[in-house]
């Protein structure tokens, strides 16, 4: 038990380091494992203020992505009474500039960015990319290894032989 003492008013101060500390007389409520165990959740919750409030942790997948249509700046996202969630101009949050960009709502924006992002991968043509870049490859490497050959026979010089290389290391 610790005895901080009284100052010359008679009012005892918490944060004060003790003056003495005594030996408790009673029996612990709790064991000694389950007392450390919420130690550790005390501290993991005084640092982490969402969990202090108990609310809920909001996802912005595009803040820092999306830009201001006016200044620029970055959009940030933000929530209003606890359920709302917006992209806000940053500069307007951290008072920096005058933006008359409106809050853009997250759900909103989000499911453009999906949308075009879809769209972006169904109207692409993967596979035909795909084996034109390996075809590329493939008559890469046969070039280099015609070029190895004639430089091993003597055909073509070390200039011409080291130009193939570094063209078949490009691809």
């Amino acid at each position: 038990m610790a005895y901080r003492g009284v100052d010359a008013q008679g009012h005892r101060h918490k944060r004060r380091p003790p003056l003495e500390v005594s030996p408790g007389q009673h029996p612990p409520l709790i064991d000694e494992e389950t007392f450390q165990h919420v130690q550790e959740l005390r501290a993991l919750y005084a640092s982490n203020t969402r969990l202090r409030q108990a609310g809920e942790v909001r996802v912005f997948p595009l803040t820092g992505l999306l830009r201001c249509g006016c200044c620029g700046e970055n959009l940030r996202g933000v929530s209003s009474r606890g359920y709302d969630r917006y992209y806000r101009d940053a500069s307007q949050i951290d008072h920096r500039q005058e933006c008359h960009q409106p809050l853009v709502r997250a759900d909103c924006i989000e499911a453009q960015v999906v949308s075009y992002l879809r769209s972006i991968v169904e109207n692409s043509d993967l596979q035909n990319e795909l084996e034109r870049s390996r075809q590329q490859e493939r008559e890469a490497n046969i070039r280099f290894e015609r070029a190895k050959e004639l430089y091993l026979l003597g055909e073509i010089d070390r200039e011409t032989y080291e130009s193939e290389k570094s063209r078949q290391e490009v691809v």
